[in-house]
């Protein structure tokens, strides 16, 4: 089965402004690029969401080599550019603040901080690489169909090993310290987490009225198989998190489509789909519901959001400095539990302990600047091409992600991380190149282009 799509004439990206002029055959180390940045992409969630140092490792070095790799391919074209995006300047200020909290040391674990930085260097580094390998209709249709497949494959791995592995992760490995396993994942609210920056992908494919009706079929089954998933996981914040995806959706369907018709019955069929799932599985998932009552395996998160409060009135401006929570805590920890904990389990009072003020408003920056440019990028792409779809799909998983994190700790997982901010930057489409080429466009957009009256 093909996924494609025959549109009018070249896509215009954001504002109104074609985007990246690419030759008609595309430069293979761009195509070696895009692929990288998608192997690295899913790498993360199979190894159990890169939180071991060897998966961190191997994501930073991988990064690095990428990045250099298309450095040395940019010098050796006729014409190197770098395509110019509006979350550069909020993203490089971010990794400046982290960087002055290790050098200057304003951290009160500098290692820690250390650490943080290199791996928001290796995100930066795979942000930018997306935002420059993936150009055109045929690398959206990429990435869309790529991320839609697998967030597909890794909802079956999810249930088949709930039922069969015996609490082992890929039916071998036990995790030391234990945990709520579910997928590759140690932390069943983790994966909820990647299913929440997955489905919309296929999700937006399979309301696409200018595809396949049996394509869009397709697309709806990995839907249903991957909200399963977050239900059957039993992740609370992940059905909150889902939940307000489907509102979003459904609102940005009704505000540039004009379907409220289908948004409604959308949202309907996915309410009931996540409903009878939760029915039919009954005990199972209750149970693992019912595990935020014991205060042995789920601290009292109220009382963490109090304390992390008082981290932040004694250092308001910098912060305690960036991934130094797990350091910071114990001198103010009220919460009586025997666990170790190493997050606020709320994105944004980490964010805001870590990183003070300063940190904190420029994550407010890159969040408006995401909602915004997204909202204006989605109102102006062409409706049934596969950059509005990507557009959708990046915009519901990023606002799925913004509303679980005021209930864990998802943007500290690696893998879920790196894909949340590759979200963002999709949202936000592209500007034009800093260079000036003559305009062509890829195979499919030729083809496209020979066939347009």
């Amino acid at each position: 089965m093909r996924f494609d799509i025959t549109t009018r004439g070249p896509e215009p990206l954001a504002s109104g402004e074609f985007g990246p002029l690419v030759t008609t055959k595309a430069r293979l180390h761009q195509r070696v690029t895009k692929l990288g940045v998608l192997i690295i992409l899913l790498f993360g969630p199979l190894a159990f969401g890169a939180v071991e140092p060897w998966a961190i490792l191997t994501l930073e070095l991988a990064a690095a080599a990428l990045m250099v790799f298309w450095t040395v391919g940019e010098l050796f074209t006729a014409a190197p550019g770098v395509v110019r995006h509006p979350l550069y300047i909020p993203s490089g200020l971010f990794l400046l603040l982290i960087a002055g909290q290790f050098l200057l040391h304003l951290s009160v674990d500098r290692q820690q901080t250390l650490q943080s930085l290199l791996l928001y260097l290796a995100f930066g580094a795979i942000t930018f690489l997306a935002v420059q390998s993936f150009r055109n209709e045929t690398d959206y249709r990429h990435l869309v169909v790529t991320l839609a497949v697998f967030g597909f494959l890794l909802g079956v791995l999810g249930c088949v090993q709930d039922f069969t592995a015996g609490g082992k992760l890929y039916w071998l490995r036990t995790p030391f310290h234990g945990g709520a396993i579910y997928g590759p994942y140690v932390n069943k609210n983790h994966f909820a987490g990647i299913m929440e920056l997955l489905i919309p992908f296929a999700l937006a494919g399979a309301i696409n009225r200018k595809l396949a009706r049996d394509q869009r079929f397709v697309l709806a089954f990995f839907v249903l198989v991957m909200g399963v998933t977050v239900v059957l996981c039993g992740s609370r914040g992940g059905m909150v998190g889902v939940a307000a995806e489907i509102f979003f959706f459904v609102i940005m369907l009704v505000m540039r489509e004009r379907r409220l018709g289908q948004a409604i019955a959308v949202a309907l069929l996915l309410q009931v789909i996540l409903a009878g799932a939760l029915v039919i599985s009954g005990d199972a998932v209750l149970g693992k519901l019912a595990t935020f009552k014991n205060r042995d395996e789920a601290a009292d998160r109220y009382q963490i959001a109090k304390d992390s409060v008082k981290m932040f009135k004694e250092r308001p401006i910098l912060g305690w400095g960036m991934g130094a929570f797990p350091s910071a805590y114990p001198r103010f920890r009220t919460v009586p539990s025997m666990f170790y904990l190493n997050a606020a389990h709320n994105d944004y009072l980490q964010a805001l302990t870590e990183t003070g003020l300063v940190g904190f408003g420029l994550v407010l920056l890159f969040i408006l600047i995401v909602i915004r440019g997204g909202i204006k990028n989605y109102k102006r792409r062409r409706l049934g091409s596969w950059s509005s779809t990507l557009v959708l799909g990046s915009m519901t998983a990023f606002t799925g992600i913004l509303v679980h994190s005021f209930f864990d700790f998802n943007l500290q997982i690696p893998a879920n991380a790196l894909l949340f901010y590759v979200c963002g930057v999709m949202a936000c489409g592209h500007s034009v190149p800093a260079r000036t080429e003559t305009l062509e466009f890829g195979r499919v957009n030729s083809r496209v282009l020979m066939n347009t009256r």
